[in-house]
């Protein structure tokens, strides 16, 4: 019963418990910052969920695969929080399609390939 635990019910916990604190900050919050603050959260809750899609016991010790991961991961929180980029980079997520929609999946996809 552990292994099916993790493999398919603490997945499920992470998207209920997100939902769950995404729709309580924001119904508690108040001010200005709360949509930074959502947009933020909104992304931890989308890589987590990455992550425990992974259900792998040994984790990876790759330093360079997490540097260009966290490189990334950082490039897509700095656009969800509408922070200057240079237009090479919003150029280059255009012609790769990866923009709205696609930039969440991307957001699952390196949280899942993190610990790969």
């Amino acid at each position: 019963m552990n292994n099916r635990y993790q493999h398919f019910l603490l997945p499920l916990g992470v998207i209920v418990g997100g939902g769950w604190i995404v729709r309580l900050c924001d119904s508690w919050l108040k001010g200005n910052w709360v949509a930074t603050l959502l947009a933020l959260l909104i992304l931890a809750v989308q890589f987590i969920f990455g992550l425990r899609l992974n259900g792998h016991k040994k984790r990876n010790d790759a330093w360079f695969k997490k540097l260009i991961i966290s490189f990334v991961l950082l490039i897509l929180v700095l656009l969800r929080l509408n922070i200057a980029m240079p237009s090479i980079v919003t150029t280059i997520l255009y012609w790769l399609a990866l923009d709205g929609f696609a930039q969440s999946l991307l957001v699952v996809y390196l949280g899942w390939l993190f610990f790969d």
